[in-house]
């Protein structure tokens, strides 16, 4: 009997030249929220190159770098049911596991993860959840569903998890929140951190093994305090119980045999002793690049017909794609914090958020809108039209871009009602998302001839819908209250208006249809019937919705 196991080596190999200068003014809490930090500044104490420094009682006032301000202010809302720490993320960051893998296992209240690069259909309690990066909504109108595929594990600071709604954020988050909160640099000094990992679920032969390679480089000083995260990753293929590997995902895309890069920087200057502006950078990439295709079975008959031949879920060696899946994401986010106005904290956030993605290719087929086309025009051989209705079908490969770019001003006070402890946010926002999506025409014959291994391009590119800029505005007041030492409830108003406009576009069937009747060949039968079909145009439009409404969520132990 074959043995299977999964290895994983995700530490720190070595550290390279590290320069950590204790200080008496670094916090207990600079130092016990960094674990590498901590760590470094123990190895660093005992050396008889550094001076000992023995560290008065302090009362601990310092607030920790996180990125943004508004992302540390979620932690503290007390409707905020987990917070997941960086040890605990690492701890789940084994082998090949993603962000998605990893979140389901540590959230009770969501869904199990899909296993692909796909978040699609991921709930909590059931219902819709909105994803964050520092603060700033990853979800949006047209939405790839993968937030989560979005950047390294290993450059998560923690990540918090706010179930029910909530009036701060808008629609998206019926079941809750989950924000993922990059790592900033905390404490005085510099590090620097290098980190190799491999792993594989198949005795580390080639189709399964993957690796890891990381480096950080940060520096904190009295007023000015910056990091930077780069990780390469490569992961191999994923097999059975049976020794036999597992197809890929043709649906939402998977993480077999992808390479990734992510970068995360953060640069922070404390202007005063109560006003800090903090700039985070995130780039993230992969890209799949396989030798293995889905088994479609005998003739395509998997593909034309699942519901009378169910896949078999065997990876077919042989897969020759030429624009294979792939993401790639980039967000900017510049914070102005001031915690001391009128005993409130202000934070201003401004953010640019750029995402393109591609799925696999995938067949399309249109019998039903022809076969109305040519029954209006006169034909009804039954034979003739099983024969010309077989040629309607194409194979496309789908590419989004979708681009954000947004602001929001937010107000937290602490305050009392009745006695009891309670935290109001209110403020406005405004977000303006740009998208587009297409279809790329692949070779037919190729794809059939390969039984669905082999897709080339064709040269032709169909409108996947319309170019769609939406505008989106909100104000919102939300109160979080402290019943007791373990129960609180919240609840807020939200005012949301949305205005999309749409550019003129032809539907895809229009285009595919247009292309079927001008073909003077159409699966191999004449076509001598002389239809002229024009495909018909979608005018550009806009809508406008705006709409108050009441969130609350009740008492939460």
């Amino acid at each position: 009997m074959k043995r299977h196991h999964q290895v994983a080596l995700s530490f720190l190999t070595f550290c390279i030249s590290q320069q950590l200068y204790a200080q008496n003014n670094v916090s207990a809490m600079d130092i016990a929220s960094n674990t590498t930090l901590s760590e470094d500044l123990a190895v660093n104490a005992a050396s008889s190159e550094l001076p000992n420094v023995t560290l008065d009682t302090i009362t601990v006032t310092a607030k920790a770098r996180t990125g943004t301000a508004l992302a540390q202010k979620i932690s503290e809302m007390p409707a905020v049911t987990q917070v997941i720490t960086e040890n605990e993320l690492q701890m789940q960051a084994t082998g090949n596991r993603t962000t998605g893998d990893i979140l389901a296992q540590l959230i009770p209240s969501l869904g199990a993860s899909s296993g692909s690069t796909s978040n699609y259909g991921t709930t909590m309690h059931g219902r819709p959840v909105q994803f964050l990066l520092n603060g700033v909504p990853l979800s949006g109108s047209r939405s790839l569903s993968r937030e989560l595929n979005s950047i390294d594990p290993a450059q998560l600071e923690r990540v918090e998890v706010l179930s029910g709604a909530t009036s701060i954020y808008g629609a998206g988050a019926a079941g809750g929140l989950i924000n993922l909160v990059t790592k900033s640099m905390v404490g005085y000094g510099s590090i620097r951190q290098t980190r190799v990992g491999v792993s594989s679920s198949r005795n580390f032969d080639s189709d399964s093994l993957g690796y890891h390679v990381g480096q950080t480089l940060g520096y904190g000083g009295e007023r000015v305090y910056g990091r930077l995260d780069v990780d390469y990753d490569r992961k191999g293929g994923k097999f059975d119980s049976h020794d036999n590997r597992i197809s890929p995902d043709v649906n939402q895309t998977d993480q077999q045999d992808t390479e990734s890069l992510s970068v995360n920087g953060s640069l922070g200057i404390e202007l005063t002793d109560s006003q800090r502006l903090d700039l985070a950078v995130t780039y993230y990439n992969d890209e799949q690049d396989t030798d293995y295709g889905p088994d479609y079975g005998k003739n395509l008959q998997v593909l034309l017909k699942p519901k009378k031949l169910p896949p078999s879920l065997k990876a077919i060696d042989g897969a020759d794609v030429e624009n294979e899946p792939y993401t790639t994401k980039t967000s900017v986010n510049l914070d102005y914090n001031n915690d001391d106005i009128a005993g409130s904290n202000l934070s201003v956030t401004g953010y640019y958020r750029d995402e393109k993605g591609r799925f696999y290719p995938s067949g399309k087929d249109f019998p039903a809108q022809a076969g109305e086309v040519w029954v209006a025009n006169g034909l009804t051989d039954e034979s003739t039209l099983k024969e010309l209705l077989g040629g309607a079908v194409v194979v496309t490969q789908s590419e989004a871009n979708i681009e954000v770019m947004g602001l929001r001003a937010a107000m937290q006070t602490d305050s009392e009602i009745g006695g009891k402890k309670t935290l109001f946010s209110y403020g406005a926002d405004f977000e303006r998302e740009k998208s587009e999506q297409t279809y790329e025409g692949q070779d037919l014959n190729m794809f059939i001839a390969s039984n669905g291994l082999s897709a080339q391009t064709n040269g032709l590119t169909y409108n996947g819908g319309p170019d769609t800029t939406i505008d989106k505005w909100g104000a919102f007041v939300n109160a979080d209250i402290d019943i007791t030492d373990k129960w609180h409830t919240s609840a807020g108003v939200r005012y949301q208006k949305l205005k999309a406009e749409t550019a003129t576009f032809t539907p895809i069937y229009e285009q595919l249809l247009e292309e079927y009747f001008n073909d003077p060949l159409i699966n191999g039968v004449s076509n001598a019937y002389g239809i002229d079909y024009q495909a018909g145009q979608v005018e550009k439009g806009n809508t406008d919705h705006d709409k108050p409404y009441l969130i609350s969520v009740p008492a939460i132990n």
